[in-house]
């Protein structure tokens, strides 16, 4: 179940660095436009993705709300290339609808995910991610998650690593919220 994933593409979810000037366009009919935002170089160091020992955790970046620690297993997800990260998260921590100029594929490590896919926040259409089931998303599909309890998910991508909300109101790094 550790064995690292293989990625056939690029990246995305939910790490976001600083404030880019980046700005998506091509986003749509009717989408609301938001900050984008690149991931800004941090440890390339690389560890084996079946071993936790060896990883150094950070805060996560601005990017994704508070309460989130963030580990590098290879590659910089700051620079083009593949990289895999890990992200650990508390019990009720959610990432609000968002998107990326590239895939990803998430891989649920511990607790229990509950994924949802579109621009649009449905509890109802929310399901759970299986352990042994990767979920690949396509660049620029809009998703969300919620952790219902401790969860350590594994994100696998190509960099530099965007990540774009939906709404302006749920990105992290809005100074606009009401």
């Amino acid at each position: 179940m550790r064995s690292t994933l293989i990625m056939s593409s690029a990246l995305g979810l939910l790490l976001g660095c600083g404030r880019g000037a980046d700005r998506t366009a091509d986003r749509g009919a009717g989408a609301d436009q938001t900050g984008t935002d690149t991931m800004v170089s941090g440890s390339a160091a690389t560890a084996d993705t079946a071993n936790d020992a060896g990883l150094t955790w950070g805060p996560a970046p601005p990017g994704l709300p508070a309460g989130a620690r963030l580990a590098v297993i290879s590659g910089d997800p700051g620079k083009a290339g593949p990289f895999t990260v890990r992200v650990d998260m508390p019990p009720d921590y959610a990432v609000r609808p968002h998107f990326h100029p590239t895939s990803e594929t998430l891989r649920v490590l511990e607790g229990t995910v509950h994924f949802g896919h579109g621009a649009k926040w449905d509890d109802k259409a929310m399901k759970e991610m299986s352990p042994d089931a990767p979920v690949t998303l396509a660049a620029k599909e809009p998703h969300y998650l919620h952790a219902a309890n401790h969860v350590i998910l594994e994100v696998q991508s190509t960099g530099p690593f965007v990540i774009t909300y939906v709404s302006p109101k749920d990105d992290p790094r809005s100074t606009s919220k009401p």
